[in-house]
């Protein structure tokens, strides 16, 4: 059986090293390289689209992020019964996770990880942009209205148990971002560990926004609409005020507020529900087991 691979867009680009490692490539389709002259393309054989759709017994790496355009590749290959597909899931959510995979792992032709087990939220939605990402869900994490993780390439993503969300979103890519246990998010939450593109200096050619680090340590609670930005440590007990921009670390049992956010109090502990004095005497600042 051959191996072609389809599509030399923007995704192919983006992923070609994941996808030559995973895979040893025989040739590569596209419309656009119908139209050249030559027959190679980047060292690899091409072959005329027209010549796929009527092969047989081939392994095709579908190589596009839109799913629409991926189904109108599948419609025109003659003899489906005998063609290997192979293509690449942008968006999966917690629903289809539990349905796919029963034993709590996920992985994909580009070295995407999940790591869940039966209590993920149906509604979770994970979007896969890129490739060598992985992600590792606790037990019993909810999610009341939605939660969107998307992950770039060589990201790091890992959530707590017990850890709830109303809304938000995650954004992750070359680095991490680490949440503990037990943490309460409001609504429209967000974090990122990037600053979604590249920024250079002209003289040096050099990027000055390397992506970087957000960890949030056990029982915090982040406050409605607040953004939590890179290489920031949040650490056990905190809380974060509604509309805050955290861009500096915030040491333990703080609540910071504002934009950029500050400490405005220290010292201080939260439960969940309504506590009488004499057991928030009776426990440390630090959450059940």
């Amino acid at each position: 059986m051959i191996t072609v691979l389809y599509g030399c867009g923007n995704f192919y680009y983006a992923n070609k090293e994941a996808i030559f490692k995973a895979f040893s490539i025989d040739y590569i389709c596209d419309r656009k390289l119908d139209l050249l002259e030559t027959g190679v393309y980047e060292d690899i054989p091409i072959m005329k689209t027209d010549d796929a759709y009527k092969m047989k017994n081939i392994r095709l790496i579908i190589c596009v992020y839109d799913k629409t355009i991926e189904n109108e590749i599948k419609k025109c290959f003659l003899e489906k019964d005998t063609i290997e597909f192979v293509c690449f899931q942008e968006l999966i959510t917690g629903r289809e996770l539990l349905e796919r995979f029963p034993n709590g792992e996920y992985k994909d032709i580009l070295g995407n990880k999940i790591w869940f087990d039966e209590t993920i939220s149906p509604s979770l939605e994970i979007h896969m942009i890129g490739s060598n990402n992985e992600l590792v869900l606790g037990k019993n994490i909810k999610v009341s209205n939605y939660l969107k993780i998307y992950m770039g390439c060589e990201g790091f993503v890992s959530i707590g148990d017990k850890t709830t969300f109303v809304s938000g979103e995650i954004n992750c890519s070359w680095g991490s971002v680490r949440i503990g246990r037990d943490c309460m998010f409001s609504w429209n939450t967000s974090i990122r560990n990037d600053d979604g593109h590249h920024i250079f200096d002209i003289t040096t050619g050099e990027r000055i926004n390397p992506c970087g680090e957000v960890n949030i340590g056990d029982h915090c609670w982040i406050g409605q609409d607040s953004l939590l930005l890179k290489n920031i440590n949040v650490e056990d007990g905190c809380v974060v005020g509604a509309r805050a921009v955290v861009t500096k670390s915030v040491a333990v049992n703080s609540i910071v507020a504002g934009n950029p956010a500050k400490i405005v109090r220290t010292g201080v502990r939260w439960e969940r529900n309504w506590t009488k004095l004499e057991d928030i005497k009776a426990t440390n600042c630090h959450p059940q087991e």
